[in-house]
């Protein structure tokens, strides 16, 4: 007769800590941050293209962003703000002609960077919605795992 190995022994369910909870809402949202902020990092810019092109993809990705948040969809949200932010603060204020702009195109960097700032207040507000979001989801999914 072999000793049994504890470790092989069932252990007794422990119901979930509220801790293991927002832990786990707050990975997700580190793992949404962090696809986001690689998606920004990724994107090409060729600093022989106008500039202003690359102004306006962010302000894109910022308003639609926007659309997102006011439909519900925080999650793409909270993706799109951060790959627009990420994208300006790592490819766009490294283009070439991002120190020696003149005319219309200073107006638009200014305006994007206001978009720009904005958006990173946004994050923190929507991010802390998000994590609230997921710990209920959490909650609902405890609930149906110990009724099931």
């Amino acid at each position: 007769h072999c000793p049994r190995d504890p470790s092989l022994e069932a252990r007794p369910m422990r119901a979930p800590t509220r801790e293991s909870r927002e832990a786990r809402a707050k990975r997700r949202r580190a793992e949404l941050r962090t696809r986001a902020e690689d998606a920004g990092r990724d994107t090409f810019v060729d600093s022989s293209a106008p500039i202003a092109r690359y102004f306006n993809a962010t302000r894109t990705m910022l308003k639609q962003a926007r659309v997102y948040q006011a439909e519900g969809r925080l999650s793409d949200a909270y993706v799109l703000y951060w790959r627009g932010v990420t994208f300006y603060a790592d490819r766009v204020m490294k283009h070439a002609r991002y120190c020696n702009l003149q005319g219309p195109v200073t107006q638009l960097k200014s305006s994007c960077q206001g978009e720009v700032i904005r958006a990173t207040d946004t994050l923190k507000d929507l991010g802390e919605e998000l994590e609230r979001l997921y710990e209920v989801e959490e909650d609902k999914s405890d609930a149906e795992a110990a009724a099931a």
